[in-house]
Parts: structure tokens; C-alpha cells; sequence
């Protein structure tokens, strides 16, 4: 759960609560949709750190292609899928990553933050796959994270 500082019994229960509804929430995507892996992504207020709350994934491969730190720096001048989905203020549907406009500049934001290395074996996994990247509000529009789900190929692509 976010921060490290005790919490009170009533912080203690909201963790619990959005633990639970998170739990829910991927076990009813892995229900509708045929997919290798999901995970919701939050987004602080500040923008200034992205963090992995809950996820699923069939194959550590892509987790470590979908989002390969628990916690990392939001940066919308190197993007990766959750500024892009953030910054657009609309869900990312990529039947194909490789195909998308934007791949690239995804892939050279990958070795900056992994080493050539380290992106290239994850990029071999990526780039075949098919995602969605949904931003996810508040009741009242402030927006909280996003929920990416992906499969792989011999999956049919979303789309």
C-alpha cells in the first residue's frame, strides 16, 4: 500500500477496502477479457511518482514489459503507457504496440530507464503485444491511476 508511517484503524480499513475493490476489479477483467496480465497504476497528486497497487500477470515477462519498476518517476516528456493514457484523458486502445506512432519513443524511453540491454529482452516480449491503457477517475472526475491489461500473441489483439 502507499507510504510506510503507521496507520490509524481507519486508514488500516481504507487500505483493506481498496485492496479488496482492486482484487475485484482485476479478477472482473481477467473474467471479460482474454488477457496475460493487469495492473492498476496510481498516480499521485503532484504527478510525481507512478506505483503499482494491484496486479495480475500469467507470464513475469510482461510485468517486467508493462511496467518493470513498483514505483517510478512520472515524466509525460518520456512517456511511458500511464503518462500517455494520463496526459491523453482517455483510454489507449493498441491492437499492436509495434504498429502504434508512438512505439518508439516508448522503446528509447525504455533503454534510457533499463540499459539497451535490459529494454531489447523486454522490447522482443512488448512490442507483439495488444494493450489497453485506461485512465481511472474519482466520483468526481480527479484522476486516480490507470488500469493496463495486456495479452500476447497467439491471443487474438484487442480491438
Amino acid at each position: 500500500m502507499l507510504g510506510t508511517r503507521p496507520q490509524s484503524p481507519s486508514a488500516a480499513r481504507d487500505a483493506a477496502w481498496l485492496d479488496a475493490t482492486l482484487g475485484r476489479l482485476l479478477e472482473h477483467v481477467r473474467t471479460l477479457l482474454d488477457v496475460d496480465g493487469a495492473v492498476f497504476l496510481v498516480v499521485d497528486r503532484e504527478r510525481g511518482y507512478i506505483e503499482r497497487l494491484a496486479d495480475w500477470y500469467a507470464s513475469p515477462v510482461l510485468r517486467d514489459a508493462i511496467e518493470p519498476a513498483d514505483r517510478r518517476p512520472y515524466d509525460p516528456s518520456r512517456p511511458g503507457l500511464v503518462e500517455y493514457a494520463f496526459e491523453r484523458d482517455r483510454p489507449l486502445l493498441l491492437p499492436r504496440v509495434e504498429a502504434w506512432e508512438s512505439s518508439q519513443d516508448m522503446l528509447v524511453t525504455a533503454i534510457d530507464a533499463l540499459g539497451e540491454a535490459r529494454a531489447a529482452l523486454i522490447w522482443d516480449v512488448y512490442r507483439s503485444a495488444s494493450v489497453i491503457a485506461c485512465p481511472v477517475k474519482t466520483a468526481i472526475g480527479r484522476a486516480l491511476g490507470v488500469l493496463v491489461v495486456g495479452s500476447l500473441p497467439p491471443k487474438r489483439a484487442f480491438g
